[in-house]
């Protein structure tokens, strides 16, 4: 009974307290309520701006026509990874200036850092459960929110573009390299070959051979007259088979390079919102009516202290 006594005298004791500087105390709530609407209407406004996009199917290049479908978790970490790479930051920056905006100062060695850490606060990417990656930017300028979203969109595509291009023309200039080897490699042959059989005659040329020996009732001995020829023969025919796959390799590869790469999927392309995101009016007046009591009750039990 006690406690509960002592517990009644405390909100007594506290409701008195407050009834007796209630005057005071809502005045310091006005202040603070003013002070927080000044805030609002001084503090500079910041507008965001955002856009969906879902990655391609790498897996399913053959189906985009019949069964288009977005890509799976591999393809959005991989999408991710493009659009916070610095190459894709450092081109948002110089295109729209951001050192100008952020008021950066270049003579400063810590110049990049300090872009880079305000483009990464104002400028985010998140991937949804549903895999869909939203881009979103918060800049003081609704136009230039937008057109940031819009140019990283066109931008990571292009920038995906040029990796596999680089990608695609080294493998095609190693198998074009593969090709000449082995035709090298059959001319060399042929040399050897020829120099024990006489070109004039078209029954000794190794391709009319080939030919021949593939039909029934052909007697290989016609030709292969010593163990030597058998042997280049043999090595002829390895190295011919290489040439071929080889070349149906290349020709595969320039017709499968000529295709476009396959870009992402835009949900929503980013449009300029002119309602501004921050600050908030109602957070401003709760935050300045909060401090406005906090400070007269403070005051007054300091100066009942001492």
């Amino acid at each position: 009974m006690d406690v509960f006594e002592n517990e009644k005298q405390d909100v007594e004791s506290l409701l008195s307290f407050l009834k007796i500087h209630k005057n005071f105390i809502g005045l310091a709530l006005i202040i603070g309520l003013a002070i927080g609407a000044v805030s609002y209407f001084i503090s500079p406004k910041q507008y965001s701006s955002y856009g969906i996009i879902y990655p391609a199917n790498s897996h399913a290049r053959e189906q985009v026509i019949s069964n288009p479908q977005f890509g799976h978790d591999v393809e959005a970490e991989q999408l991710m990874q493009l659009l916070e790479s610095r190459s894709i930051m450092d081109s948002v920056i110089h295109k729209f200036n951001l050192i100008n905006y952020y008021q950066i100062d270049t003579a400063n060695k810590d110049w990049r850092d300090l872009v880079y850490l305000k483009y990464i606060k104002d400028i985010n990417f998140e991937r949804t459960k549903y895999l869909s990656i939203v881009i979103n930017a918060t800049l003081k300028e609704p136009k230039l929110a937008a057109n940031v979203v819009n140019y990283i969109i066109k931008t990571v595509d292009e920038y995906k573009a040029k990796i596999f291009r680089e990608n695609i023309e080294k493998d095609l200039e190693f198998m074009k390299n593969q090709v000449l080897s082995q035709g090298k490699k059959l001319e060399a042959l042929k040399k050897r070959i020829y120099s024990a059989k006489d070109t004039a005659n078209t029954e000794n040329i190794i391709e009319n051979f080939l030919l021949k020996s593939s039909k029934d009732q052909y007697y290989e001995s016609d030709y292969i007259n010593t163990p030597e020829m058998a042997v280049l023969v043999d090595e002829y025919r390895i190295q011919k088979q290489k040439y071929i796959d080889w070349s149906k390799d290349y020709i595969g590869a320039q017709e499968m390079a000529k295709r476009p790469i396959l870009g992402v999927y835009v949900v929503d392309s980013a449009r300029a919102a002119y309602k501004p995101t921050s600050p908030k009016l109602f957070y401003n007046l709760l935050i300045g009516a909060v401090l406005g009591v906090f400070i007269s009750i403070l005051l007054l039990v300091l100066k009942q202290l001492f």
